[in-house]
């Protein structure tokens, strides 16, 4: 079967329109045979090809909705980027490493939150760190405080 040719089609259906009607009967006629040809050639019948006209018609009215909801989402999400976090980030106090290293632990050894192998002989020795911690000890030290946080609710002392 093979695709049907829409463009063709048109352009041929055009001598059917009232602007032809001057036209001898006999060209009208064979602009309908040449459309039934078309059709044909298109493996459609003219019932297909009014199905097709109504569904394009949903599917469009389908676009325009989803647009609007898009719009309407466009905006929500603006606006909620807006506002303020509803939440504040969990964060780890300078110079208050120390407690939170060992509010950790104390957790660790309560049994109520897991400590990796890599945390439990790290975080002792950065405990003990003098002055502001390097970016990889406060980064590690955040995300284990925020995985915590996340598996019990519990937030370090402030």
């Amino acid at each position: 079967m093979a695709a049907f040719d829409f463009v063709r089609f048109g352009k041929v259906a055009e001598f059917l329109r009232p602007a032809h009607r001057g036209d001898p009967a006999h060209e009208q006629l064979s602009a309908l045979r040449l459309l039934n040809n078309l059709l044909d050639a298109g493996g459609l019948t003219w019932a297909d090809l009014i199905s097709l006209a109504e569904r394009s018609g949903t599917a469009e009215e389908a676009i325009r909705l989803l647009l609007v909801e898009n719009d309407e989402l466009r905006g929500r999400l603006a606006e909620a980027e807006s506002r303020q976090p509803d939440w504040e980030p969990l964060a780890t106090p300078v110079g208050k490493h120390r407690q939170t290293i060992d509010w950790l632990l104390g957790q660790y050894r309560a049994g109520r939150v897991w400590l990796s192998p890599w945390e439990l002989e790290h975080f002792p020795d950065i405990a003990r760190w003098v002055g502001r911690l390097t970016d990889n000890q406060r980064n590690r030290l955040q995300k284990t405080v925020e995985r915590v946080y996340q598996q019990t609710g519990l937030r370090p002392p402030s």
